[in-house]
């Protein structure tokens, strides 16, 4: 408990704080088991912040959101929805604009990004595209945040081949039934697609780690994968 506590940034001190937080590194990924639940934290982030937002949206979940009026778009928000005809000129619409104004850049989701691609390389050159973003984003002090879709890898060694299929429903059904599908901290987690599959971790000191967690007031909580892999 002390462990998960230390490695944890609480939402009961405040969405901004978390927020401040994530600002302080280039690079944050965060990983969680519901594609619901990362667009509304995504969401939220977004509204927190004061800076503008670049918000690349490859699910379309937030776009979907947006434009049926069921979450009103904020001032200086960019929402782009990229597909693998437009991808290569929108990022580097975002980059030169993140690297010349301080910027919250954020993407939904890593998944998506990998989607972009296609052959062997496909991942490489996925994550490839987040590093060149981050690194020439944080020239002027951007940040990047990426959410991902992530299972445990006992998960998708018990199911190959099979998807969630339930992270959706178990929500609805009670958070206390979908926290126990979320990882814990310190296992090894995967992020899927149809085609792929690859470990996600700390890469480089720059780069934020987080578990998405929801509390009993249905309000976030990060668990830093990073902090609990080091000890």
């Amino acid at each position: 408990m002390g462990d998960t506590a230390a490695a944890s940034i609480d939402s009961t001190i405040g969405m901004d704080s978390i927020r401040r937080k994530l600002e302080r590194r280039t690079l944050n990924i965060i990983l969680s088991v519901g594609a619901f639940d990362k667009t509304r934290f995504l969401g939220m982030l977004a509204d927190s912040t004061p800076l503008p937002v670049a918000f690349v949206d490859t699910d379309l979940l937030y776009a979907g959101y947006i434009r049926s009026g069921m979450h009103k778009k904020r001032d200086g928000l960019f929402l782009s929805c990229p597909d693998t005809g437009t991808w290569n000129a929108e990022l580097v619409g975002i980059i030169s604009a993140a690297s010349k104004r301080r910027t919250a850049v954020i993407v939904d989701s890593l998944n998506g990004v990998y989607e972009m691609f296609q052959g062997p390389d496909s991942i490489r050159a996925a994550n490839s595209c987040m590093m060149i973003l981050s690194s020439l984003a944080g020239q002027a002090g951007s940040s990047v945040t990426v959410g991902a879709i992530v299972q445990r890898r006992a998960d998708l060694q018990n199911r190959a081949g099979r998807n969630d299929g339930g992270a959706g429903r178990r929500m609805a059904e009670g958070r206390q039934k979908y926290a126990a599908a979320t990882p814990a901290a310190g296992t090894d987690v995967w992020v899927t697609s149809p085609r792929r599959r690859q470990i996600i971790g700390p890469t480089m000191p720059a780069t934020g780690v987080y578990l998405l967690k929801w509390d009993d007031s249905f309000n976030p909580i990060l668990e830093d994968v990073a902090a609990s892999r080091r000890r």
